[in-house]
């Protein structure tokens, strides 16, 4: 593995964060994950198992057929176990245990948020932001502009209803203000921006993909984000309503 240029692991943070807001959608996926999910793994196990021995025993055991489990390599624990349905996962995990290639196999069940640490992010700050392209007003685009540490709440109405285009307002939740950036570079990619006017001489263009067309080209407008005064009534710290954030490892390079 290379230890200088680009993409060394010496050249790599330790870590970051981001923050990510529950919507319905990803709600609906936690629970249906709870529900139908277990982690499994083998006690005091001489040799080891695969994926597909545990697949198999559950499937002999509760006589549950192959469209309806998945059994995957798991970490930390060794494996992770997904149903069809409900109804089978609940018949397993009142089990607890059961027996693949002559080994103990125990199983519980899947707690999406166990390795989560609790987070509270107190403040809710009022930004404005200048030279964000009328195009990108969408709250989608929005959560990806105020950066990794600011939780999107809401579109001021005037911004909402593009009643005026000189600043986009909005209002978001962090942990400290202070992180807030004085200047935030948004880059739009896409095939279509090739041949786009820009305000840069040298665009910046992407490693061709594997269909032989450059997927990659850059407009970087300059992005200052300020902070005004939020009213009498958010000046003091309140709860928000993300409660938790999970760490995750940085990718590693292509």
């Amino acid at each position: 593995m290379a230890t200088q240029g680009f993409g060394a692991p010496g050249t790599r943070p330790e870590e970051d964060t981001c923050v990510i807001p529950f919507s319905y959608d990803i709600d609906r996926d936690m629970r249906k994950w709870e529900t139908t999910a277990a982690i499994a793994w083998a006690i005091n196990a001489p040799r080891r198992l695969d994926a597909l021995d545990v697949d198999r025993a559950i499937r002999a055991e509760f006589r549950i057929s192959h469209a309806d489990i998945v059994v995957t390599p798991h970490h930390p624990k060794q494996f992770l176990v997904k149903f069809a349905n409900k109804a089978h996962c609940d018949e397993v995990l009142a089990r607890g245990r059961m027996t693949a290639r002559g080994l103990t196999v125990r199983i519980r069940p899947y707690r999406p948020l166990e390795h989560a640490f609790a987070a509270a992010m107190a403040f809710k700050v009022h930004l404005c932001l200048e030279k964000v392209p009328a195009f990108a007003w969408t709250p989608r685009i929005v959560e990806r502009v105020i950066g990794r540490r600011c939780s999107f709440d809401r579109l001021d109405r005037r911004s909402a209803f593009m009643e005026q285009t000189d600043t986009l307002d909005l209002w978001a939740w962090m942990t400290n203000p202070s992180l807030i950036p004085k200047v935030m570079w948004v880059t739009f990619m896409g095939a279509r921006l090739m041949n786009a006017p820009m305000k840069s001489s040298s665009p910046t263009t992407g490693r061709r993909g594997s269909s032989g067309v450059p997927p990659t080209v850059s407009s970087s407008p300059l992005t200052p984000m300020k902070t005004t005064p939020p009213p009498p009534s958010t000046t003091t710290p309140a709860p928000a309503s993300h409660p938790s954030s999970s760490p995750a490892s940085p990718p590693s390079p292509a």
